[in-house]
């Protein structure tokens, strides 16, 4: 079969299915939405000497499969980028954390 051949019959097994409303995997997934997280009394892990793990192992288990969390040391942000309901939980979460009082250890019970 030839090239032209091929895409000519994947355009019409395509057209198809999307004719007859057949579901395509990931089609339903809800868009991705990205927001920075400007942190201003957390130095983050990464940064080096007197940094704070503790708020991405808050973080991790919150995000979805698709999702990711991006560490900007130098700007204090944390750059979130998941499902809408998902980056509004994990905005709270490190927002509360950043701004808590407490040690870091009693933070996470306080914000979890």
């Amino acid at each position: 079969m030839t090239l032209r051949k091929q895409v000519m019959a994947m355009s019409i097994l395509l057209l198809s299915l999307h004719l007859l409303n057949w579901h395509v995997p990931g089609q339903d997934q809800p868009p991705l939405v990205e927001e920075t997280i400007y942190l201003k009394h957390t130095r983050m892990c990464l940064c080096g000497d007197g940094c704070d793990g503790n708020l991405l192992r808050l973080i991790r288990p919150l995000l979805s499969k698709r999702g990711s969390v991006e560490v900007a040391c130098q700007e204090a942000q944390l750059i979130i980028t998941d499902e809408r309901p998902r980056v509004d939980k994990i905005s709270k979460v490190a927002l509360c954390y950043d701004n808590s009082t407490r040690p870091p250890e009693e933070r996470e019970k306080e914000c979890s």
